[in-house]
Parts: C-alpha cells; sequence; structure tokens
C-alpha cells in the first residue's frame, strides 16, 4: 500500500507540473481533451475553491499514506501552496463542487475509472492551488488493499489455501522420508538379528542409491557367510561319519579290558570324542 501511494505521488506530482505550466486560458481546453480521450490515471477538475470532502475512519494505514504523499508532493513542488489529501468514499465523494456528487457525473466525464461496481474502495482526493480562485482536484483510486483500515495480515481464504497446501506438502515430505528411510530401517533390523538367525533371505535392494548399495553389501556378505557355514557343516559330517566306525572298533576293545576303570575312563574319552564329532 505505501510503494502504490508512492507511486501515486509521484504521477500526482507530473501532472500537477503538467497543469502549472500551462497558460490559464488552455487548462480548460486540455481538461476538455482529458475528458474526451477518456481520462487519465486521475480523475482531474478545475475549481474555483476547494471543495469539502467527507473523509472515511481514520487508521494508522489511512495517515501514513496520506502523510507520505504529501511529504513528497512537497518535496518535489515546494510548500508555498495550499495542499490537502484526504481518502473519502465513493458513495458521497464531492467533485466539481459541493453540490455534486460522483455518481452523478457523466460516464464522458471519466468518472468510470473511479467507479467499481463490485467493491466500493475509498478514492484519494488531492487537491491544490494554482493560483487565485483556481484548485486543481484530482481523484484516483488507490489500488489493493482497498481498505484502509487496519487490515487483517492473511485472509480466511488466504488461510485455508496456505494451511491445506501446507497439509498435502507436509504429507508428499512424509512420504518420501518413509519411502527413503524404511530400506535403512529394514537394513538395521537385519544386521541387529543376524548374529542370531543366518538362514534369513536377502533383503529386497530399494530406496536411495547409498541405501541400495549397502543392502547389496549386507546381502553379499550375509550370503558369504552362509556358505562358509554350511561348508562348515558339511565338514563336521564328513568328519562324524569317519569317526563313529573307528570309535565304535575302540568301544568293543574297552569293553574287552580287565581292568573296569580303564574301560570307564576309555568310554568316557569316546564319549566325548563322538559328542564333538
Amino acid at each position: 500500500m505505501i510503494a502504490n501511494a508512492q507511486n501515486l505521488a509521484n504521477s500526482a506530482v507530473s501532472t500537477i507540473s503538467f497543469f502549472q505550466k500551462l497558460p490559464n486560458s488552455y487548462r480548460h481546453l486540455v481538461l476538455e481533451q482529458l475528458r474526451d480521450l477518456g481520462g487519465s490515471r486521475f480523475f482531474v477538475s478545475l475549481n474555483k475553491k476547494m471543495i469539502d470532502i467527507n473523509p472515511i475512519n481514520d487508521s494508522d494505514l489511512k495517515q501514513q499514506v496520506l502523510g507520505d504523499m504529501k511529504n513528497i508532493v512537497q518535496k518535489k513542488l515546494g510548500e508555498h501552496r495550499a495542499l490537502y489529501l484526504e481518502f473519502s468514499s465513493p458513495d458521497d465523494l464531492h467533485v466539481i463542487n459541493n453540490n455534486i456528487l460522483l455518481k452523478d457525473l457523466p460516464p464522458s466525464w471519466g468518472a468510470y475509472s473511479l467507479m467499481i461496481p463490485s467493491v466500493s474502495p475509498p478514492i484519494l482526493v488531492l487537491q491544490m492551488e494554482l493560483g487565485e480562485n483556481e484548485w486543481l482536484y484530482l481523484a484516483a483510486v488507490l489500488p489493493p488493499p482497498y481498505l484502509l483500515d487496519d487490515p487483517s495480515p492473511i485472509s480466511t481464504q488466504q488461510f485455508v489455501s496456505i494451511t491445506v497446501t501446507t497439509f498435502i506438502l507436509l504429507m508428499f515430505i512424509y512420504l518420501i522420508f518413509y519411502w527413503q528411510t524404511q530400506p535403512l530401517k529394514n537394513l538395521a533390523s537385519a544386521v541387529g538379528e543376524f548374529s542370531i538367525d543366518f538362514t534369513k533371505p536377502p533383503l529386497v535392494e530399494q530406496g536411495a542409491t547409498e541405501i541400495v548399495a549397502a543392502t547389496r553389501a549386507f546381502n553379499h556378505m550375509q550370503q558369504k557367510l552362509q556358505s562358509y557355514i554350511k561348508d562348515r557343516e558339511e565338514v563336521f559330517r564328513s568328519i562324524s561319519h569317519d569317526l563313529k566306525t573307528p570309535i565304535t572298533r575302540l568301544r568293543l576293545r574297552a569293553e574287552l579290558l580287565e581292568d573296569e576303570k580303564q574301560t570307564d575312563a576309555f568310554n568316557v574319552d569316546l564319549e566325548d570324542l563322538r559328542n564333538a564329532g
């Protein structure tokens, strides 16, 4: 709003300077030509006296806008001329004189630029004294936000839109995060259970590139260890099978010994050997 007001003030300075440089006899001719061409950014009129304006309610934003615009105009045009700035509602805005309202003007006068059917935005009125009994009247709709009462920083519609968008975005982030971390969680669980159960199937290689690489390395290590364990079991089974016949023969010979203590000692050693096999 402040930036729009400053831009409008600079435009007003240009318009005032233009009319100031025109000879008095040409000012009304130029004004008629502007109206014939559809007007300009401002609704412009030349009046014999300052017109009374019914102001809208005061607010901090309104006072700041008017103060900034007044400073810009007076800085560029000087403070020697009378200057009046105010906001008015379009329904009771006086133009030309104190008896004519904006809505009473014909469209050919360019008043349509101040009339917006869907809303009733406040209209900024600038009046400056160009000479004796000659006041330049400029009126323009200040761009949105239209209402100068302290506005809410965010409307209900914007709040709902932001909330829905944020919820969808958070759900999307959660799904991406879950898709990326679930394989890592599965890998961590498999590593923790690997020392207990060596027979688990390989993990599915999915997720980010780094997680896929770690999963592939784990599967490769698990496959090698399972192969080593299988080979070890086959070796022990072979050794156990090879030892069964000699152990049986030694047990029979131990039974033929006359010394029972030696027989018992041999049987204990043979049982240990059999269990180890």
